[in-house]
């Protein structure tokens, strides 16, 4: 077979060089640059196909979410209303509490108390006072003795006032030195 050369006639023989150059170049190189065109389209399409499957659950929830707003709105609201009453009842507690002079509490206990009494505990308490101590037999009974005290503790001016409820809480006879004694609690509450 022969092979037969197209005849080309150059009349202006600078410009057909330049232009057949950069024509050869664009048609060596269109179909990479087509190809890599096509591929990019693709790439963005496999990459927006899959940011929107992967968003998917985001917008399930940002759906949940904007559904649960106003209960959680309400919820905080009703924290923050909570914390100003908690607020309000310390404040209120500590103005309603009457705070206790222990000292002039004391010397009340002290000025009742009968010589044939001591004291072995106090328990103090925020609402009460609990004595826990022994009665001997001395001018009169241990439990004659113990009611004495009690009666004495009701009638003092500071003390009685802040404890309104004065009782013996138990009493019993113990064996103390060779010599009989009573044991004995005395609860005051505030």
């Amino acid at each position: 077979m022969i092979e037969v050369k197209k005849i080309q006639i150059n009349l202006y023989p600078y410009q057909q060089k330049e232009e057949n150059k950069y024509l050869t170049i664009m048609e060596k190189y269109a179909p990479f640059v087509l190809l890599g065109g096509v591929g990019l389209i693709l790439f963005n399409i496999i990459i927006f196909l899959l940011t929107s499957w992967l968003s998917f659950p985001y917008r399930n929830l940002s759906k949940e979410w904007k559904q649960l707003q106003p209960k959680v709105e309400q919820i905080n609201s009703l924290k923050k209303e909570l914390e100003n009453l908690e607020l309000k009842k310390k404040i209120y507690t500590s103005l309603v509490t009457y705070k206790v002079d222990i000292s002039h509490a004391l010397a009340d206990v002290y000025d009742s108390l009968p010589k044939n009494i001591w004291f072995d505990n106090i328990n103090f308490d925020e609402d009460k006072i609990i004595f826990v101590g022994y009665a001997v037999l001395w001018k009169e009974s241990p439990l004659a003795s113990i009611d004495k005290f009690i009666k004495r503790l009701k009638k003092t001016e500071y003390f009685s006032k802040i404890f309104c409820h004065i009782h013996l809480r138990s009493s019993r006879k113990i064996e103390l030195y060779g010599k009989e004694a009573m044991k004995f609690e005395v609860e005051c509450k505030i």
